[in-house]
């Protein structure tokens, strides 16, 4: 279960504003409801174009970053690492990086790419920035590599990091019949609320 993190202060949820309340504390647990909620109840709605444009240019910058992992990377369909911890230590120990082919793919991306984006932030995210796949390690992980992508797309990628992994939670796994993948950019004061929460 997700410990109770003391220093999380919750943002005015309607997003009106960014303005923080020091009168009450969130949990994980409370912010993967709050985020998994808006990942249930949103739909996308930007111009399609825009949308595959996005995920074109994310793509396109994990294409580059997986071509600089520097151990060899195996596509598997099944789920290779039973943990973090498992991961980190089966890289260090078969200097190799097993990844998960399997599962959801974005309707915006292909087969390959998705892949390829998932061993880029095995990577370049978990084992770099040495972070595990808790709601706090997503969004740490998040925060480490968003500066290699462009501005106008790091919501989208928030959402497809932090905001899936919410929204795991809050349907209680990605297998749950109701959970999709979705093409949203995640609003400011969700990420803002976020940042209060671990980084303050």
């Amino acid at each position: 279960m997700y410990k109770a993190h003391t220093t999380v202060k919750p943002t005015n949820l309607e997003g009106n504003n960014d303005i923080a309340r020091e009168d009450t504390h969130l949990t994980e647990s409370d912010l993967c409801d709050v985020l998994g909620r808006w990942y249930a109840t949103t739909n996308p709605n930007h111009v399609e174009s825009f949308v595959q444009g996005a995920y074109d240019t994310i793509a396109r910058v994990n294409s580059v970053w997986y071509d600089r992992i520097p151990v060899p990377v195996i596509w598997t369909d099944e789920d290779p690492y039973d943990s973090f911890a498992d991961m980190k230590e089966s890289v260090a120990r078969d200097n190799e990086l097993r990844v998960f082919s399997g599962g959801s793919t974005p309707e915006h991306m292909s087969w390959e790419d998705n892949v390829k984006a998932r061993a880029v932030h095995d990577w370049f995210g978990h084992l770099e920035c040495d972070t595990d796949f808790s709601l706090e390690g997503e969004y740490k992980k998040f925060e480490h590599i968003k500066g290699r992508y462009p501005r106008f797309v790091r919501p989208l990628l928030f959402t497809e990091i932090v905001g899936q992994r919410a929204a795991a939670s809050y349907y209680d796994g990605f297998g749950y019949p109701r959970f999709t993948q979705k093409a949203l950019f995640a609003p400011c004061y969700l990420r803002t609320m976020m940042r209060h929460a671990f980084n303050d």
